[in-house]
């Protein structure tokens, strides 16, 4: 980012593309600059959650979707994506209560209650 390296939503938006081209470390190095220099902005955590969950780290990917949800309690989809991210971790209860607050949320999101259905996760979302 050499024209504007402390601008975190340029930051935000180069994970995203990282992301979507299937560079998930890429993503995941830019989200992580993006949340140091905008610390509130909870579609950077969100992100960086996702991105972590693409490389399988299952910890970073829960510490950075509990932060999306501390910042924005009304995203379903975060909510689902903490839930998975619990899944993939063994932490079925905590899975299960983040899946519920999703389909709470967005009682139409099928795949929300199809998860809160299955006994065992599979390692991505």
């Amino acid at each position: 980012m050499e024209l504007a390296p402390e601008a975190a939503v340029a930051w935000y938006r180069l994970g995203v593309a990282r992301g979507h081209s299937g560079n998930h470390a890429g993503a995941k190095e830019a989200s992580q600059r993006a949340v140091e220099l905008a610390p509130e902005n909870a579609l950077a955590w969100y992100n960086l959650g996702v991105a972590s969950g693409s490389l399988e780290d299952w910890e970073g990917a829960q510490a950075a979707l509990q932060r999306a949800v501390e910042l924005a309690p009304e995203d379903a989809v975060a909510w689902y994506r903490l839930g998975v991210a619990r899944g993939n971790s063994g932490d079925r209860t905590g899975a299960q209560a983040a899946l519920q607050r999703a389909v709470e949320l967005e009682p139409e999101d099928g795949v929300a209650w199809h998860r809160l259905d299955i006994p065992h996760y599979p390692t991505s979302a």
